[in-house]
């Protein structure tokens, strides 16, 4: 079984689901972030009570500090050519 889709018992082969979750992961990798979607996910569990506001601040510094760390080493490999 792959996913919820039984492959003995539908019309979907492996090779279809597999060009299905490249599409799928082609449209998340271009439009969302991994860490912008924990960030954000770390702000709903904030609203929701799950996370208390030391812990949220904790996550809000690790996801800055990861995106300038990252725009930095982008400035610099610019900057090298």
């Amino acid at each position: 079984m792959v996913g919820f889709y039984s492959i003995s018992n539908s019309n979907y082969n492996v090779y279809d689901i597999k060009q299905m979750r490249a599409i799928v992961d082609r449209f998340v990798n271009r439009f969302v972030s991994k860490k912008l979607t924990v960030f954000l996910i770390g702000t709903l569990f904030l609203y929701l009570g799950k996370l208390n506001g030391i812990q949220w601040v904790n996550l809000s510094i690790v996801y800055i500090g990861s995106q300038a760390v990252i725009d930095t080493v982008i400035k610099l490999r610019q900057n090298g050519k």
